[in-house]
This record gives C-alpha cells, sequence and structure tokens, in this order.
C-alpha cells in the first residue's frame, strides 16, 4: 500500500508539472472548414484567424505571429481577453509593436472581453489597426458587391444597436467573448458565432471534458456546435488567467476557411 501511495503521489505529481510548465508553453493551430450556402461565391476559401484570450503579461510573442503571417489570412479577429490582471503597463509598447505586426487583407478587428473594460487597453487598441466592434455591424467586402456582415457584441451587450441593420440574407458573423451570449441571438439568424472566455474548460479530463465553467461559458464551453443552423466555434485561447495551468487543452488559435459549398 506504501509503494502505491508514493506511485500515485508521483503520478499527480508530474501531471501537475506538465499542466503548470509543459502545456501552457505550447501551441498549435486549429483548422476548420465552415461550408454554408449562404456564403457568397467572392468569399470561397476566404480565410479566417480567429485570436482570444491571450491574457497577455510578459511572453515573447514572435513565432505566434509569424505562423498568423504565413497562413496570409484575409480577415483576423480577436474575441476577447487581451491583458492579463497583472499587467504591467511598461509592457505597454512591446505589446503594441506586436500587434501591429500581424498582417490581415481586410483588417482586424476585435470584442472586448472582461479583462478589456479599462484605459490601458483602449490606449493599446487606439495605437494599433484594431478596429473595436462595440455592439455594432460592419459590411465586409470580397472583391463583390455581395458583403458578409461582422457583428460584434461588447461586454454590456446591447442587442438593439449591434442588430439594427434591416433584415436580410447576407452571411452574418457574430464575435462575442462569452459563449453563453448565443442564446440572446439564436432567433438572429447568425450563420457563424465565434467567441472565446472558456478556454474549453482549461483542464479536460478524459470522458468528463473540460471541468473548469466560468461565467459567461457555463453552458457553451467545448470548442464547437452546431445549433439552429448556427456554426459556433468556442476558441480556447492562447493565455491563461489567475491560475496558470492547462491540461490535455494546448492554447492554440483557430483558423477557419469557408467555402460556399
Amino acid at each position: 500500500m506504501k509503494k502505491f501511495i508514493i506511485f500515485l503521489i508521483l503520478i499527480i505529481s508530474l501531471i501537475f508539472l506538465y499542466g503548470k510548465y509543459i502545456e501552457p508553453n505550447n501551441f498549435k493551430i486549429k483548422e476548420y472548414s465552415v461550408i454554408d450556402t449562404n456564403i457568397p461565391e467572392s468569399f470561397n476559401g476566404y480565410k479566417i484567424i480567429h485570436l482570444t484570450d491571450l491574457y497577455y503579461e510578459n511572453k515573447d510573442l514572435t513565432s505566434i505571429i509569424d505562423k498568423i503571417n504565413n497562413l496570409n489570412p484575409d480577415l483576423v479577429v480577436f474575441t476577447g481577453n487581451l491583458l492579463h490582471d497583472n499587467f504591467n503597463p511598461d509592457q505597454k509598447e512591446t505589446l503594441i509593436n506586436y500587434l501591429n505586426s500581424i498582417k490581415s487583407t481586410y483588417g482586424i478587428y476585435a470584442v472586448k472581453g472582461n479583462n478589456d473594460n479599462n484605459e490601458i487597453y483602449n490606449e493599446i487598441i487606439n495605437s494599433t489597426n484594431i478596429k473595436l466592434l462595440n455592439n455594432e455591424y460592419i459590411c465586409l467586402y470580397n472583391n463583390n458587391y455581395t458583403p458578409i456582415l461582422l457583428i460584434g457584441l461588447d461586454t454590456n451587450i446591447n442587442l438593439e444597436n449591434a442588430f439594427k441593420y434591416e433584415d436580410n440574407n447576407n452571411y452574418k458573423i457574430v464575435l462575442s467573448h462569452y459563449p453563453d451570449n448565443f442564446d440572446l441571438i439564436n432567433d438572429k439568424n447568425i450563420n457563424l458565432f465565434l467567441s472565446g472566455n472558456s478556454l474549453n474548460g482549461q483542464i479536460r479530463l478524459p470522458f468528463l471534458g473540460g471541468i473548469i465553467k466560468k461565467d459567461g461559458s457555463k453552458k457553451y464551453y467545448d470548442e464547437k456546435y452546431y445549433i439552429n443552423n448556427t456554426n459556433i466555434f468556442i476558441s480556447n485561447g492562447l493565455g491563461n488567467p489567475k491560475y496558470d495551468i492547462r491540461l490535455l487543452n494546448t492554447p492554440s488559435i483557430n483558423f477557419y476557411r469557408l467555402y460556399s459549398k
């Protein structure tokens, strides 16, 4: 029995060390094909990079940004929590330089996360080419007269402002930090819903999935769902909040290719 207890303690210690020091420092790209007959033919093959939950504190982002740029994205979107609670303002210029080195043919758009409602975040965003969508929408064109709509929901959600366009059949993409916001808009004829916040449970266990369910991600926290003809993708993000540990849940970015058929 004593040997078994020692063995068990050793295994638990190794798992903890892996989740604390190895997995959080890895990185991968999750690629998805999004097929929908509502996608205009001019957007066939359109490439979207989805970033979220960077929780930037003091990290070298060079290799991550190089991989993003090598994919030649048409669009880059960020679904919140750019900054860590312990973010040092002295790192502001470093982060601005990183963000300005991201290349995207048709721009970079973002919505705020719960960590982003502060003046430092605003100063950083205003010093970059990132366009913040606060409960508003824009039309995106790709060499054609048929646009797709990109709708951004703020953490202080205002559906009337965000969806004030006239009803139409355009392909619609919603950015929301909180996945559970989907239930507020599932009658809006949304085609693609991109979110973050959940970190996909942060610590995942076989057969149990993610075990940490954060506010705003109590119902939807896994990597993808398909509900009411809407493709829902929840990126597990690049960083970690207060508890710097991940298990069976490697930091990542999502990479989508749109196909009209």
